[in-house]
C-alpha cells in the first residue's frame, strides 16, 4: 500500500513512455518534458521508462509537511534549483504566461528528488521510488529533511514547503503497476493512494 505524501489532491497519472517521456502531456504542439529533466541528476534518471508518473497538487491552505509514501532506504536527497516566477506579465486579453500549469511547469520550477529502495522494506518491494515536491510559481521553498542511506518508515516526514500552493509528484518503475485512487477528493497524508504489484525488473 503507497499512503499520500502529503494533504493533497489527486490531478493524473501517466504511462512513462521508453524515452522517459510522457507522450500524454503534450499541448499545442508542447511537450511537457522527460522524467530524465525532472529529475536531473539522479543516479536513476532512467530507471523510471515504461514507469507511472503520478501529480498530487496542494492547496494554499493545506498542511505543507510532506512524508513518505512507502518504506526503505533513500538513496537521493537533494534540490533541483529551477526558474523562479516572482511576476508574471501578461498583456491586455492574455489568459497564459510562461508559468502556466499546461506548459509543464513540473519540469522547470525548484524542486526537490527523494528516491527510496524499497528492496529490503518491512512494507514490500517495489523497487526504486522517486519522490518529488514542486515548488509552485513563486513558492521555491523546497526544503529537504531526508538524509541519503537512512532506512525511513512510510509516513515519516522527509522535508517541507515554508508557504504557499504547491505540487508533488511520485514516479513508480514498470512493473509495478500501481492501481491508483483516482478520485478528486481531497485526502490528507497517510491515507492509502495507491496499492501496487511487485516490480517484474527492478532497478
Amino acid at each position: 500500500m503507497v499512503t499520500s505524501p502529503a494533504d493533497c489532491k489527486y490531478q493524473h497519472a501517466y504511462d512513462i513512455a521508453a524515452d522517459s517521456s510522457i507522450p500524454a502531456t503534450t499541448v499545442k504542439n508542447e511537450k511537457y518534458g522527460n522524467i530524465k529533466q525532472l529529475i536531473e541528476g539522479s543516479q536513476y534518471s532512467e530507471s523510471f521508462a515504461r514507469g507511472t508518473f503520478v501529480h498530487y497538487m496542494l492547496p494554499v491552505h493545506a498542511y505543507h509537511r510532506y512524508h513518505l509514501p512507502v518504506a526503505g532506504l533513500v538513496e537521493e536527497s537533494f534540490r533541483i534549483n529551477g526558474k523562479v516566477f516572482m511576476r508574471v506579465g501578461l498583456e491586455e486579453h492574455e489568459f497564459a504566461s510562461s508559468d502556466s500549469a499546461s506548459s509543464g511547469y513540473e519540469f522547470s520550477q525548484t524542486r526537490g528528488v527523494v528516491t527510496v529502495d524499497t528492496s529490503q522494506s518491512d512494507c514490500g518491494d517495489i523497487g526504486i521510488v522517486a519522490v518529488i515536491p514542486v515548488g509552485m510559481a513563486h513558492v521555491s521553498s523546497v526544503v529537504l529533511t531526508a538524509v541519503p542511506g537512512k532506512h525511513m518508515a512510510k509516513g515519516e516526514e522527509f522535508g517541507y514547503f515554508q508557504f504557499g500552493g504547491s505540487d508533488i509528484i511520485i514516479l513508480f518503475q514498470e512493473g509495478v503497476d500501481p492501481q491508483l485512487d483516482s478520485s478528486e477528493e481531497f485526502r490528507l497524508v497517510g491515507s492509502p493512494v495507491a496499492r501496487c504489484a511487485a516490480p517484474r525488473n527492478p532497478q
